[in-house]
């Protein structure tokens, strides 16, 4: 009797043990299938290739446009840019010399076009004891597309920048100098040691003292409201000569921070032709 007691309470154990890992795989498989990255296990089968062995086939289809069936013992080469095959092998290399590795390379979906993926890999071993390869991938086309418009813009501001006819400076809200284009240091009698961490205030060779007064009293309205109406000052020039500019300023963000774009043409003409 006691052992029938104890057989049905291993059973009952047992059955509880079981339930729990089903119920905890049932949670992963949940988990995985669900997942906004595209999940496969890679095999080798020979020297150089690699087959997907499985794949979390409900986002990779929503991603890729491939079916389990369409991707199953196929080489992961076989979707990998050519100009990205040796990186992305290399990358392959690395991750079984290391455990893990990561790498963005373009692939080709079902409709034959090109994304950027990123993919981050862990070697592991299964229960007979092969090494595989788990791969997690992103599509991050959208933003490296996203970058690649702000490099390109950043570049196109600064060939703006860097050629305006006019005396463009850049400053911090304390006032200090963070950029400035050529047309400063060629105007007036600075370079650019001089410039790049000094005041606005330390300008004194260029700056009639009498502007003073007014130029800190724009500055601190120009924090407080974000722009000023335009002032018309001299500037002393590299050889000693007056000109006549007009100040603009406003606040600019450059990647979340607060800055004081300052512009400055020379009026020296108008204000001549007006007298």
């Amino acid at each position: 009797m006691v052992t029938e007691e104890k057989d049905l309470s291993y059973i009952k154990n047992d059955n509880l043990l079981l339930d729990q890992l089903r119920k905890s795989e049932a949670r992963y498989r949940l988990i995985v299938e669900n997942s906004n990255d595209m999940m496969c296990i890679v095999r080798r089968t020979d020297k150089n290739k690699f087959v997907f062995e499985w794949i979390n086939g409900k986002t990779v289809k929503e991603i890729s446009g491939y079916t389990s069936k369409e991707l199953e013992n196929k080489s992961i080469f076989d979707f990998v840019h050519p100009d990205d095959q040796k990186k992305a092998l290399d990358t392959v290399f690395l991750g079984m010399k290391l455990g893990s590795a990561t790498t963005t390379i373009r692939m080709i979906n079902k409709k034959g076009e090109w994304k950027w993926v990123e993919v981050r890999g862990r070697i592991f071993k299964d229960y007979d004891g092969e090494y595989k390869a788990l791969l997690v991938g992103k599509d991050v086309t959208a933003r490296l597309l996203t970058k690649e418009k702000l490099v390109q813009s950043e570049k196109k501001y600064r060939s703006l920048f860097n050629h305006s006819p006019f005396m463009v400076l850049i400053l911090d809200i304390n006032g200090v100098i963070a950029d400035f284009n050529p047309m400063v240091t060629e105007i007036g009698n600075y370079n650019e040691e001089d410039l790049l961490g000094a005041n606005f205030q330390d300008l004194k060779d260029s700056i009639p003292p009498q502007y003073y007064p007014k130029l800190i009293e724009l500055f601190k309205k120009i924090l407080k409201e974000g722009k000023i109406e335009p002032l018309e000052l001299q500037f002393k020039k590299a050889d000693g000569k007056l000109i006549w500019v007009r100040l603009y300023a406003k606040l600019i963000k450059v990647e979340g921070e607060t800055f004081i774009q300052v512009i400055l043409p020379d009026i020296t003409d108008l204000k001549e032709r007006n007298i």
